[in-house]
C-alpha cells in the first residue's frame, strides 16, 4: 500500500459559492484564465481558501484536457517518501502505472531520492500532456526535504509541468532566482481576501433577496 493513502485524493471541497478571478491581483501568478504560473505558492493562514483555490485550478486544468496530480504533504515526508508519493500520485492522476526506473526499491538499500525525482520528471516529460502538480499542505514538509528535494523538483520542471503549492507560512525554499526570472509566483493573504464586490456576490448567492444591501 502507498504510505500516502488518501493524500493522493483531492479534498472534498464543496462547490464554490464564488469563483475567484484568475490573476487574483497579480498578473504574474496566473496566465490564460485560471491556470497557475509555472511554479506558484499560495501562502496564507488557515481559513483563507487555499485548498479551494487549488481545487478551482484543478477543475480549470482538467476542463482544458490536462493531467492533474494531487498530493497532500505531511511531516513524515522525507526525501525518499516524497519521491515515492509523487510516483504513486502520478499513476493515480494520469491513469498510467508507474514503476521506479532504478534497480532498487524506493525504500530499499541504495535508493537515491534525486535519481528517483529525475526519473519522475523524465516520465512527466514523456507523458506528452500538459500536467499540473498540486502539493497541498506544503508547510508540513520537513525543512530538509523542502530545501533538498522540493527545490530540486522546482528547479528542474520539464516544459509541460506546472507546480502549485499551498502553505500556511513561509517555506525554506531558495527561490530568489526563479522569482527574479518570473517563473515563481506567490498568492498571498491580500490576494485571497475578498473584495467588496466579491463579498456582495457571495452573500447574494447564499442569501438571495433575504439580505438587503444595507444589511
Amino acid at each position: 500500500l502507498s504510505p500516502h493513502g488518501e493524500d493522493l485524493l483531492r479534498p472534498a471541497v464543496g462547490r464554490p459559492l464564488a469563483v475567484r478571478p484568475a490573476p487574483l491581483g497579480h498578473r504574474d501568478v496566473a496566465v490564460e484564465g485560471a491556470v497557475p504560473r509555472t511554479r506558484s505558492l499560495v501562502r496564507a493562514p488557515a481559513g483563507f481558501g487555499k485548498t479551494q483555490l487549488l481545487a478551482q485550478w484543478r477543475r480549470d486544468w482538467l476542463a482544458q484536457g490536462g493531467v492533474v496530480i494531487w498530493l497532500a504533504l505531511d511531516e513524515h515526508d522525507d526525501p525518499l517518501r516524497l519521491a515515492h508519493g509523487l510516483a504513486v500520485a502520478k499513476a493515480a492522476g494520469s491513469g498510467r502505472r508507474v514503476m521506479p526506473q532504478s534497480s532498487t526499491s524506493l525504500f530499499g538499500k541504495g535508493a537515491d531520492d534525486l535519481d528517483e525525482l529525475t526519473s519522475w520528471l523524465a516520465e512527466i516529460a514523456d507523458l506528452g500532456a500538459e500536467t499540473l502538480l498540486i502539493l497541498d499542505d506544503a508547510h508540513s514538509l520537513p525543512e530538509a526535504t523542502a530545501r533538498h528535494s522540493l527545490t530540486y523538483l522546482l528547479r528542474n520542471t520539464p516544459a509541460n509541468l506546472r507546480v502549485a503549492m499551498a502553505s500556511r507560512g513561509r517555506m525554506a525554499l531558495p527561490m530568489a532566482e526563479l522569482l527574479a526570472q518570473g517563473y515563481f509566483g506567490v498568492v498571498g493573504v491580500e490576494d485571497l481576501r475578498f473584495t467588496l464586490d466579491e463579498t456582495l456576490a457571495l452573500l447574494a448567492t447564499r442569501f438571495g433577496q433575504r439580505l438587503e444591501l444595507d444589511d
